[in-house]
């Protein structure tokens, strides 16, 4: 594997230890006149290796991805893989830069710095089985576990990683995790589902960095309805178009929806927005004379609380 301070070797085989690094005689450089056999050797051991800039693990993550699209062959040949076979049931993870998704000018080289994030991220994890890079995000084969200390550790050295690799400050990882599963052809499914969580998450920062699909409510419902890019934009609510219309502060519809998201705590959404809790009231009040209805009770709560997550939903990042 692709190790912080360069590539490792089969075998764990150092550059000094191949002789490739440097002479015999107090660490001296090799002579430029003997590094041709030796450079041919290093991109030998290179691409028959286990970095991400080998052929053969190239090879790999497209075939990897390919059964995570559906595709029959390609999920016969995962199924037979010796890091898999026999490993499940099994849970698959997107992990997604919140706000860095969209990627680069360059599809190549994202997709090569989330390739090597994943694969330095993983190093150690007993449970991460596998990992694969795309242009805006990598997806992770876990083992399927209860507990979260592995994600988590994922996480934290996948952040590192993407901000060493690229450049720039990374503030929000999310692991998007999908239910376990104990079929090969269920990889579709839970790469679905774990991609819908990270998504999810990314529109809607309550839900954590760590998210079970389970754990994603409406959104559920949101992706399981499909639309395209425009889709959600325009929840159709009269009773959101009269507020947006009416809230040139944007005051309203963000303490609304903290209201329905804390099960109606006026206390709890004052805390949160470092307000007294009249202003919430007075907010409530505000509120209910718009729309001439109470927004906390039966069916007008449940319209503008799906609707408020819809505009949420058409935000999400398309991966």
């Amino acid at each position: 594997m692709c190790s912080v301070d360069g590539p490792r070797f089969p075998g764990r085989l150092s550059l000094g230890a191949a002789g490739l690094g440097r002479g015999k005689s107090d660490g001296d450089p090799l002579p430029a006149a003997g590094r041709g056999p030796e450079i041919e050797l290093l991109s030998a051991l290179l691409l028959d290796s286990n970095t991400a800039e080998s052929e053969f693990r190239r090879g790999r993550e497209r075939e990897f991805l390919a059964a995570c699209s559906g595709e029959a062959n390609a999920v016969a040949a995962v199924a037979g893989w010796k890091e898999i076979q026999g490993k499940g049931p099994w849970q698959m993870v997107t992990v997604l830069d919140a706000d860095g998704w969209a990627g680069g000018p360059d599809p190549i080289a994202s997709t090569l710095i989330h390739r090597s994030a994943a694969l330095q991220a993983t190093v150690g994890v007993d449970l991460a089985l596998f990992s694969a890079g795309t242009e805006t995000h990598s997806v992770v084969l876990f083992r399927e576990s209860v507990g979260r200390a592995n994600h988590a550790q994922v996480l934290v050295h996948y952040q590192l990683e993407l901000a060493k690799r690229s450049g720039r400050p990374v503030h929000r990882i999310i692991l998007g995790i999908s239910e376990g599963f104990a079929k090969p052809r269920e990889l579709a499914e839970g790469y679905r589902q774990s991609r819908l969580a990270a998504q999810a998450a990314a529109v809607d920062p309550q839900l954590g960095e760590l998210v079970d699909c389970r754990a994603t409510g409406v959104y559920q419902l949101l992706a399981s309805a499909g639309g395209g890019a425009g889709a959600w934009a325009d929840s159709g609510s009269v009773y959101v178009r009269m507020l947006e219309d009416h809230d040139r502060n944007d005051e309203l519809l963000p303490v609304l929806e903290l209201i329905y998201d804390n099960d109606g705590s006026v206390q709890d959404v004052a805390t949160k927005l470092h307000l007294h809790r009249s202003s919430i009231y007075n907010r409530l009040g505000r509120i209910r004379q718009l729309l001439g209805v109470d927004p906390l009770k039966g069916m007008p709560r449940l319209e503008l609380h799906a609707a408020l997550k819809m505009r949420r939903w058409a935000a999400r990042p398309r991966i």
